[in-house]
């Protein structure tokens, strides 16, 4: 059977983007992630995946969103074979006062 670990609303500050400012400075990142997955005998440790998310996300300090997904979605998957599939969603709430800016992509296995 197939089940979906769903992660909402994680937040924390990495160095994201490809202005000067973004890369000398932290921004707020928001994270929501529904990650498809097999469940056999062994189960998806929650806390094992947001904690990959976040060290992933803040060790390699990113420039694109896009590359950023992707380097996530293949991460996880290498640590957490039984995942399937990934809808991944990541948001930069301050850049703007008005608006949420973010970049939303799947990701098949």
């Amino acid at each position: 059977m197939q089940y979906c670990l769903e992660i909402e609303n994680l937040r924390f500050s990495s160095i994201v983007g490809i202005l000067e400012s973004e890369r000398t400075n932290e921004q707020e990142v928001c994270v929501n992630a529904k990650i498809f997955y097999e469940y056999t005998s062994a189960y998806l440790d929650y806390v094992s995946v947001v904690s990959c998310i976040q060290e992933t996300i803040r060790t390699r300090a990113y420039g694109l969103l896009e590359d950023l997904i992707e380097g996530v979605c293949e991460e996880l998957h290498t640590r957490f074979a039984m995942i399937t599939s990934i809808d991944f969603h990541i948001a930069k709430p301050q850049i703007f006062s008005h608006c949420v800016v973010g970049v939303r992509a799947q990701k098949h296995f």
